[in-house]
């Protein structure tokens, strides 16, 4: 059974923990992905990680809805 993320645990990864990327983890982004994510926020001087908090929202919605996607798939 798929889980849903919670917004608000997500929202507050990115406020306290959000340049090392915790509130992508805990929406399932795949690990390797946050080196670069790194990378991103220090050459951006944190445009990207402000860019996330407008878009953490949307990423909780994709990813709760492939997880749905994969879950159908396997049960046929």
């Amino acid at each position: 059974m798929t889980q849903k993320r919670n917004f608000l645990i997500a929202l507050l990864l990115w406020f306290f923990l959000g340049g090392l990327g915790l509130h992508r983890i805990y929406i399932q982004e795949k690990i390797h992905y946050i080196f670069w994510y790194w990378i991103a926020v220090t050459c951006t001087l944190g445009i990207v990680l402000l860019v996330d908090l407008f878009l953490i929202k949307s990423m909780i919605e994709k990813q709760y809805e492939l997880e749905e996607t994969n879950r159908k798939i396997r049960a046929l």
